[in-house]
């Protein structure tokens, strides 16, 4: 079974196994738990990650901090699991696709 995660966006989650998907919506981008929402949704479909065989990860463009918490996810779910990623193998560096340049500035402290 493919597990899909699609985070670009900072308070919208959707994740899919196979032909069944989940949108989650969430007030603020501090409340997005991804690998909570996965466990979560594999639970109501009564599967576990070890049913999991291979990932997608949707790698942008969006939002820098949701699309780096997306793919890291994956990641580290395919390194974890074993199972290849965006049709790569297990544990391969995925680069996300921000559309622009992140808009990160220094501390003003």
């Amino acid at each position: 079974m493919m597990l899909h995660i699609q985070s670009s966006e900072n308070t919208r989650l959707t994740i899919s196994v196979d032909d069944r998907s989940k949108v989650i919506e969430y007030s603020s981008p501090r409340d997005q738990d991804i690998l909570k929402a996965v466990e979560g949704f594999l639970v109501e479909l009564n599967l576990s990650l070890r049913d999991i065989s291979q990932i997608q990860v949707a790698t942008g463009p969006g939002t820098f901090t949701s699309l780096r918490a997306g793919v890291s996810v994956a990641q580290a779910l395919s390194l974890a699991l074993n199972i290849p990623i965006n049709h790569q193998k297990p544990g391969s560096s995925i680069d996300a696709q921000y559309g622009k340049l992140p808009n990160i500035t220094e501390s003003t402290k």
